[in-house]
């Protein structure tokens, strides 16, 4: 079995009808969610162009935000899988992290600058 693990987050359970999920950033430039309990892949998020170095759960759980040495980084919905917003950055984005609220993101990147985004419930939010 092929191991794609770079970094890991779990994201407990908002309420009973929900799983518990675990999601992994890899080499190989995709992000993963897992069904923790089963094993089961639930989503492969594969539209970053090179590897995913940081991966961070929104406070409400819908999303999951991804950062990449492609200089992107992106928000996804955990329920559809889909891609909700991409953004780009000026350099290899090599962290991604919410806000308490889960109303701004932020994301570092080599070239010392750190994007702040504030989302509306169209982009993420």
């Amino acid at each position: 079995k092929q191991w794609y693990q770079r970094r890991v987050r779990g994201m407990p359970p908002k309420n009973k009808e929900q799983k518990f999920m675990l999601a992994t950033a890899s080499q190989d430039s995709t992000v993963r969610l897992w069904n923790a309990k089963t094993g089961d892949c639930l989503h492969n998020y594969n539209r970053h162009t090179c590897a995913v170095l940081s991966i961070c759960f929104s406070p409400c759980g819908r999303f999951l935000a991804s950062g990449s040495v492609d200089r992107t980084f992106k928000i996804w919905g955990v329920k559809d899988g889909m891609l909700v917003n991409n953004y780009q950055g000026g350099g290899v984005i090599s962290e991604v992290c919410w806000n308490s609220t889960g109303n701004k993101i932020a994301a570092s990147s080599e070239d010392t600058n750190v994007i702040m985004i504030e989302l509306t419930s169209e982009s993420g939010s």
